[in-house]
């Protein structure tokens, strides 16, 4: 088997590690582009657009779910259960919560050899503004924890949330991202298969708030 072609196969595992991003926040400046809308089904709808900083594409997800605001939020925050709905997640757990609104976590995914695995410490704040719309907002922090032996760490990733409660009940999500997988993984591939972590697990996730399937703290 050529090597683009084990590469096109293995495209879903692959990057399965890209909705790492869909646990939280988003800081430089936007660039010019536009949403570019790429995929729809049902409520969830799915764009990208060209990443000012980086040839890896943003990608933005919006949906709805039919849950109380408080669920979502402790769904949101349960580290320790990424690994139950995040795609191919192997490793999660909470670091530290520094305050109420604050927390560092710790998560890996798994890679189909050759590819090492890869993991990723993030840093996340939280708040509500005066309308009472929810913003989750995360950060790479590769320094806050060692090095762990054979895994590649991840050290641009920015991801954001922003939740919306509607007069029906259902919140309605608007989340967005950009990651870099560091390591020898070919731009093209990464963007190629953008799409179908996050897409995967952000179902998963929807599933997971409506049914409350997440451990209260």
């Amino acid at each position: 088997m050529t090597n683009k072609l084990f590469n096109l196969v293995y495209l879903p595992a692959i990057f399965g590690f890209l909705i790492l991003s869909v646990v939280f926040g988003f800081a430089q400046s936007a660039p010019t582009d536009t949403w570019e809308l790429i995929k729809e089904k049902g409520d969830l709808k799915v764009y990208t657009r060209k990443n000012i900083n980086s040839n890896i594409k943003e990608i933005r997800i919006t949906t709805l779910v039919r849950a109380p605001m408080e669920d979502f939020i402790d769904a949101l925050n349960d580290a320790d259960s990424y690994k139950l709905w995040v795609y191919r997640c192997s490793f999660s757990t909470l670091v530290e919560k520094p305050s109420s609104s604050e927390l560092y976590y710790h998560t890996a995914t798994d890679f189909p050899f050759p590819f090492s695995d890869r993991d990723l410490v993030v840093y996340t704040s939280q708040r509500f503004d005066e309308h009472g719309v929810f913003f989750s907002d995360s950060y790479a922090r590769p320094d806050h924890l060692p090095m762990v032996e054979d895994v590649v760490r991840i050290f641009y990733f920015e991801s954001h949330w922003k939740v919306t409660a509607l007069d029906d009940g259902t919140l309605h999500i608007d989340y967005n991202s950009k990651v870099d997988p560091a390591g020898n993984i070919p731009q093209w591939i990464v963007n190629l298969g953008l799409t179908v972590g996050p897409v995967k697990s952000m179902e998963k996730f929807t599933e997971f708030v409506e049914k409350g399937r997440f451990v209260k703290k």
